[in-house]
């Protein structure tokens, strides 16, 4: 890397494995054993469950402190638990803040980076959600930043990522209005508690 403040590493802390997913996992691997130990069930059954559930919570660790987001001079490094893309900068149709897919379960970010590419397939930015960094509007003004110096002079979208956009635009719309619907019908629903 060079000194140019646009080109950024964005991965896990090496304490937040240790401090963090070791013992979140604990409370889930103590109910797995304890159902196992309180079960009447042959040696081989328990040591098998003992050894699937520790290989599971080192193999999160490791899948989690794989994956990175990385800026290069000439591309976006996107390094997952299987998988490393490589986009080229010109080949990057948009970056922005989304929902989270998983936005209506708890203990997951709402919001999060992701980069659509010039077939219009979407990729999560590993690191670059609203607990990841401190700031995730600031952070997605440096890598639009970052993507647009180095795009080149004749950058155009393509129809598919044009569309892919659309479509996911429409369908956050879509969800907030349905979101405000259900907001006006809950508080509809307790008013009538306090007239009657």
């Amino acid at each position: 890397m060079t000194d140019d403040p646009h080109l950024r590493r964005y991965d896990s802390t090496k304490g937040f494995a240790v401090g963090f997913l070791i013992p979140a996992s604990a409370p889930l691997s103590g109910a797995v054993l304890a159902i196992v130990l309180d079960v009447d069930s042959p040696l081989w059954v328990t040591i098998s469950v003992i050894t699937v559930v520790f290989l599971l919570a080192v193999w999160v660790t490791a899948a989690y402190s794989r994956a990175a987001t990385i800026l290069y001079e000439d591309h976006i490094l996107i390094r997952t638990a299987f998988r490393t893309r490589r986009v080229a900068w010109e080949d990057v149709q948009e970056i922005r803040n989304e929902r989270s897919p998983a936005a209506y379960q708890h203990n997951v970010p709402k919001r999060v980076m992701v980069l659509y590419d010039r077939g219009g397939r979407m990729f999560l930015l590993p690191h670059l959600t609203e607990w990841a960094v401190d700031s995730l509007d600031t952070e997605l003004g440096v890598l639009r930043d970052s993507w647009i110096r180095r795009r080149g002079e004749d950058w155009e979208r393509t129809p598919q990522a044009i569309a892919k956009l659309n479509a996911v635009t429409a369908k956050s719309e879509r969800a907030a209005e349905q979101l405000g619907f259900l907001a006006v019908c809950a508080g509809g629903c307790a008013v009538w508690p306090v007239l009657a």
